[in-house]
């Protein structure tokens, strides 16, 4: 993926089989079976996906790096061979081909992530034909351009800040040697670039560049993430409440708009239809639940569960996990009465709540088991 361009056909198949593996473990899946877009699993989670690696956007961002390294050969042979060989500012040169055509087109975006130190003015570097450190930078789209760190207004250069731009009568060299041709790699110790931002010692330059990409083209920040992902909850509970607020559980209307069921009425009301706001909320079985341990459902959705008016009896922190774990057995209650034909049992359900409960107290630091604890008095009160 560092080296050539994938086509969109090798992309396509890669993310089919991606995709199966997420919702169904096999080989294949079906539209019914794929709960959320692929593209929102793609997002940050704290833009409401998964997380997941976008192909096509990691394979742009690799080729950036390889482009990263002919600007900062640091001793490479082959880099310093295509220096000599090729303009760094034009990217023209003797070197012809896919692979080289497919670096020239990403040169608009790697400008615009990357900062140069140079001390010419800009107006003198191509004959006066460039009114701002590249030229194509205002050809990027306009979602790209807060990316682009230099500012033509404020007269400052790329990485240098705090200087302002030298005027016209300042003497300078051109990047290239009086011919128009490439100088030779000695002579380029202004010709190099950085990210315009810092890079934690734990991130490469093309995972800089990805995360740049996403929070910039990608959708903005959830109003759930903290919820669903910053807590102790387990994983898996954690993947069901970033279902659950985008009511996307197999609820029954769920898969009655799917054509899976016939009937979306609730199994344990028989009164409603079973949308994830009814079923977790608003069913008499829930509701009871709910108002056994204080809390207040009225006029609350499974979409902004979150803003659930919190028990006096159960601590603030790490109450998300309170919440989750209620939701986690009504449903888990739910699939019992039918798959296994069990009657709804309110002691059952909260006898279960206890028993994860005393498990969940060993992802709390120590110090933090006593909430734990406050949730299995809350849940025996019942």
């Amino acid at each position: 993926m560092s080296s050539i361009l994938l086509p969109q056909g090798t992309l396509d198949a890669l993310d089919r089989r991606r995709r199966a593996f997420l919702w169904s473990g096999e080989d294949k899946v079906y539209g019914a079976q794929c709960l959320v877009a692929w593209e929102t699993a793609c997002q940050l989670k704290r833009q409401g996906g998964l997380g997941i690696r976008n192909l096509a956007l990691q394979n742009k961002c690799l080729l950036l790096k390889t482009l990263h390294k002919r600007h900062n050969p640091a001793g490479s042979a082959w880099a310093s061979w295509v220096r000599s060989n090729v303009n760094m500012v034009t990217m023209h040169g003797d070197i012809e081909g896919a692979h080289w055509s497919d670096l020239e087109e990403l040169l608009p975006l790697y400008r615009a992530v990357t900062e140069r130190n140079w001390q010419w003015p800009v107006d003198q570097l191509l004959g006066g034909q460039m009114a701002t450190p590249w030229a194509d930078e205002r050809s990027l789209p306009a979602t790209l351009q807060p990316c682009c760190q230099y500012r033509s207004i404020s007269g400052r250069y790329p990485g240098r800040r705090d200087a302002r731009a030298p005027s016209a009568t300042t003497d300078c060299r051109s990047p290239d040697g009086a011919d128009g041709s490439p100088r030779n790699s000695s002579e380029h110790r202004a010709d190099r670039r950085t990210p315009s931002q810092p890079i934690g010692s734990h991130c490469n330059l093309a995972q800089y560049i990805i995360q740049l990409m996403i929070r910039t083209l990608g959708d903005p920040p959830a109003a759930f993430y903290s919820f669903v992902w910053v807590n102790r909850a387990p994983p898996r509970i954690q993947f069901f409440g970033w279902l659950l607020v985008q009511e996307r559980l197999q609820c029954r209307d769920n898969l009655h708009k799917k054509g899976v069921v016939d009937d979306p009425v609730c199994e344990l009301c028989k009164i409603a239809p079973e949308t994830c706001t009814h079923l977790l909320l608003d069913c008499p079985f829930a509701h009871q639940i709910w108002t056994r341990l204080g809390y207040i459902t009225d006029r609350c959705a499974a979409s902004r569960i979150w803003e659930l008016r919190r028990s006096p009896p159960v601590p603030a922190k790490h109450s998300e996990c309170m919440v989750l774990l209620v939701c986690w057995h009504i449903c888990k209650h739910r699939n019992e009465v039918i798959f296994q034909q069990l009657p709804p049992s309110t002691s059952r359900m909260i006898a279960a709540c206890k028993e994860h409960a005393n498990l969940w107290k060993f992802r709390l630091k120590i110090a933090d088991r006593p909430i734990a604890e406050a949730w299995c008095q809350a849940l025996c009160s019942m």
